[in-house]
C-alpha cells in the first residue's frame, strides 16, 4: 500500500493498520529479518525490470483516462486528484503482485467513459465537471480508506493509542483490514504456487511478493525450519 506520512514518525502511524510491520519494532534480529524480506526490492534489477514497466503501464492508463475525460468535457476543467491517487495505488499493486488479470479503478473508469458519447455541460466554461466513479475492486477501496485513516491518525496528539482503538473498535477499519488481509493471503498463496512452478528460477519472478517469498525460503533453509509464507509478518511487509 502507498502511505502519505505527515508530521508524526512512521511507527506511530503504521501501528494502526500494520502492527507487525518492521517500522513499529525495535532494531533487533526480528527487525533485521523483516528488512531482509525486502532486500531485493531496491536493487536496480527489480526497479528497472519490474517496477518501472508496471509504473509506465499504470500511468499510460491514466493518460487514456484523461483523454476520455477531455473528449467529454470540451474544455471544462475537472479534478485530477483522485485519478492520480488511484493510479499510484494501482502502480504499486502491480509492482508488488503483478498486473495479470487485475481489474483496476482506472481501467474500469476508462471502460465506463468510453461508452459515453457526450455529457451535460454547465454554461460557464470555468465550471468544473464532476465524473461518476466506476466501481473499484473491493481490496482497492479498502486500501484507499485505510490509507486515509493514516492521515487521521497522524493528526492526533496520541497516534498510537488512537491506532489501537481504530484497529480493534472501529467497525469500518476492522472491515477494511479483513478485506485487505484476505487479499494479502490470496496473493501470497498465488506466489507460493508460482514458486513451486518456477522451481527456483529467479528469472521468472515478475513481482515483489515472489522475491519476498524467496527470501523467506532462504531464511528458513538457513535456520533449518519450514518456511512460513502466510505469517502476520509476511502479510504486513507485503501490505506496505
Amino acid at each position: 500500500m502507498g502511505h502519505t506520512l505527515t508530521s508524526y514518525a512512521p511507527p506511530d502511524m503504521f501501528y494502526s493498520i500494520l502492527p507487525d510491520h518492521h517500522t513499529v519494532k525495535e532494531t533487533n534480529d526480528e527487525w533485521r529479518y523483516q528488512r531482509k524480506l525486502m532486500q531485493d526490492l531496491m536493487a536496480p534489477a527489480f526497479l528497472n525490470n519490474i517496477a518501472a514497466p508496471q509504473l509506465y503501464a499504470s500511468f499510460m492508463d491514466l493518460i487514456r483516462l484523461w483523454t476520455e475525460k477531455m473528449r467529454l468535457v470540451k474544455g471544462h476543467p475537472f479534478s485530477a486528484k483522485q485519478d492520480v491517487y488511484d493510479t499510484a495505488l494501482e502502480a504499486i499493486w502491480a509492482a508488488v503482485f503483478g498486473s495479470e488479470g487485475t481489474a483496476t479503478i482506472t481501467r474500469n473508469q476508462i471502460e465506463l467513459l468510453s461508452r459515453r458519447k457526450s455529457m451535460d455541460l454547465p454554461p460557464s466554461p470555468d465550471d468544473a465537471i464532476e465524473f461518476e466513479r466506476a466501481p473499484a475492486p473491493p481490496v482497492f477501496e479498502a486500501v484507499l480508506k485505510l490509507t486515509d485513516g493514516l492521515e487521521y491518525v497522524g493528526k492526533s496528539p496520541f497516534p498510537r493509542p488512537l491506532g489501537f482503538v481504530m484497529r480493534h473498535f472501529f467497525p469500518s477499519t476492522r472491515k477494511n483490514l479483513q478485506i485487505k488481509d484476505r487479499a494479502m493471503a490470496e496473493e501470497i498463496g498465488k506466489a507460493e504456487g508460482r514458486m513451486a512452478e518456477n522451481k527456483g528460477d529467479n528469472a521468472r519472478m515478475t513481482n515483489a511478493v515472489d522475491h519476498m517469498l524467496r527470501r523467506e525460503q532462504m531464511a528458513a533453509e538457513k535456520q533449518n525450519r519450514a518456511p512460513n509464507y502466510q505469517s502476520k509478518v509476511m502479510s504486513a511487509e507485503v501490505s506496505s
